[in-house]
């Protein structure tokens, strides 16, 4: 029989749970209470109890502080922690500590505690064979073998299994099995560890069916269930809210889960896993903390052909940055938006046309002087925040709040009020960037003198007009390389350049890369 002992303050609830039923018609043996750890521990170290259930807040020394100790002491015992429903961080303190379940006490049912209790004394038991398995001289248990060449085959990095791993896999896997992807979203918590957001998920699995959680990838787990009959959707939907409602309650963490239908073993295990994670990314348009079921192959929409920010969406951008016009620029970031809600593309593809349509604002902000820069740059790292976008409202909402600000900041640094034939000269080098433009041209074209457009431009942009021609030019460069497969010095001549070697100077001074170097970084990938 398994040994429990019981910490707690209140006599009454000591009481309680003592005689709450026969322990050992269950398979339990009831060694003691302690009314704090210090008591506690003593005890401990005389009934050496295999089980430990924990109030959290009491006198000497509390529940946290026992805790601690005994998983420094007593390594192998099981804490099961009594919580009330005001206490959920300190039972998620507790988690981190190593405790491995919680029961509240307020509403603590005999056949409540008695499931816990049964499931930890399945995992005792499993521990134990796993311990039985290495002292007979095996290389690490079987399913941790075996996880291992799982992920191996999801990340291409394994040969086919040899006869005892597939031996091995016909033990795990049933006739049918299901599979939970479990996606932890970032949400501002950090400090929520993969390993421990398994061992939970692991343990409050167990309270519905056995499984297994495999390690796939950061902020990324599987939960396999294996069954003898195909599961209903009803039942596997309640089990994935559990855990979601599981792991915000007892950690903090926010998850979404994908959940597949029955699959027959390894040899579908890849497929089945690449299915549902594209399924699961249906959370970036309809919302995270859900449950998601996998669909059919033939059901599930491709990115093949989808363009969400064409090179006409850029150039439009552009042009409407260039003639600051916040409503018309506001209204092609909203279109391209908007495609990306009704194609439902995979989120890749979406951060990607977010970049994009960042670093047209980047580009253009990079035209209108270092003071402007200087604002923008303050307000921290946008490719960072843009790249850990979780879903749709998220970027939408950021992305036009980014273009208030940016047109606020244009204004604040004092670009509104530039003068009416500079705007014009501008409107015209980027309409005509390619011609050979000259300081002499632009004079004439706004009737000026020569040495006063060039303290005029400067004066009014920011920025000296021969400057201002070669960022156009080489913002008109960097779009060929990155879009076409055309030689270097074909495009330095339709963006105005005669003189390659030039082009390749200006072209590195200004992107801190030469366009060979740009056009393997970040030119697009051939399908």
């Amino acid at each position: 029989m398994l040994k429990v002992m019981l910490v707690d303050d209140e006599i009454l609830v000591r009481l309680g749970i003592k005689s709450v039923f026969n322990w050992e018609i269950h398979g339990f043996r009831y060694v003691g209470d302690a009314a704090d750890g210090h008591e506690a521990l003593r005890l401990i170290a005389s009934e050496t109890p295999d089980i430990v259930l924990t109030d959290i807040l009491m006198p000497n020394m509390n529940g946290l502080e026992l805790i601690e100790a005994i998983k420094r002491q007593f390594p192998h015992i099981r804490i099961l922690v009594l919580s009330s429903h005001d206490q959920y961080d300190y039972v998620r303190s507790a988690m981190k500590l190593g405790a491995h379940d919680y029961v509240l006490k307020g509403s603590l049912q005999p056949e409540k505690l008695l499931q816990v209790l049964s499931e930890v004394a399945l995992s005792i038991a499993e521990e134990q064979r796993r311990a039985d398995s290495v002292s007979q001289g095996s290389s690490g248990t079987e399913e941790e073998q075996l996880s291992s060449w799982m992920r191996g085959i999801l990340a291409n990095d394994v040969p086919l299994p040899d006869v005892e791993m597939a031996n091995a896999a016909d033990r795990i896997f049933r006739k049918y099995n299901h599979m939970m992807l479990v996606r932890l979203h970032h949400d501002g918590v950090s400090t929520v560890e993969d390993l421990t957001l398994q061992h939970m998920l692991g343990m409050h699995l167990r309270k519905w069916t056995y499984g297994r959680t495999i390690s796939t990838k950061e902020r990324e787990c599987v939960l396999l269930l294996p069954v003898d009959e195909p599961a209903g959707m009803e039942h596997l939907e309640a089990i994935g809210k559990d855990l979601i409602s599981a792991a915000k309650r007892v950690m903090g963490a926010s998850i979404s889960i994908g959940i597949s239908h029955a699959f027959n073993g390894l040899p579908e295990w890849k497929e089945t896993y690449e299915s549902l994670n594209r399924t699961l990314q249906a959370y970036f348009f309809y919302g995270t903390e859900r449950t998601y079921f996998s669909e059919p192959r033939d059901k599930i929409k491709e990115d093949r052909g989808i363009v969400l920010f064409s090179a006409d969406d850029e150039k439009l951008l552009k042009d409407e940055l260039a003639r600051m016009d916040e409503d018309a620029a506001g209204k092609v970031v909203n279109a391209v938006l908007d495609r990306m809600k009704e194609t439902e593309p995979a989120i890749e593809t979406c951060i990607q046309a977010c970049l994009q349509m960042l670093h047209c604002f980047l580009s253009a902000a990079a035209l209108h002087g270092d003071e402007f820069q200087r604002r923008l740059e303050s307000e921290g790292p946008k490719y960072k925040t843009i790249v850990g976008f979780e879903t749709w409202v998220e970027a939408a909402d950021w992305f036009n709040t980014f273009v208030r600000r940016y047109f606020h900041l244009m204004r604040e640094a004092g670009r509104e009020t530039i003068r009416e034939d500079i705007h014009r000269l501008i409107l015209y080098i980027r309409d005509n960037y390619h011609t050979n433009l000259s300081l002499k041209q632009a004079a004439r074209r706004i009737n000026v003198s020569e040495g006063y457009l060039s303290s005029l431009f400067k004066k009014e942009t920011g920025i000296g007009l021969n400057a201002y021609i070669n960022q156009i030019r080489v913002e008109k460069a960097e779009q060929l390389l990155r879009e076409t497969g055309l030689p270097s010095y074909e495009i330095a001549d339709k963006v105005g350049y005669e003189n390659f070697n030039y082009f390749g100077r200006i072209f590195k001074k200004i992107t801190g890369l030469n366009p060979m170097e740009y056009r393997k970084v970040y030119g697009r990938r051939k399908s």
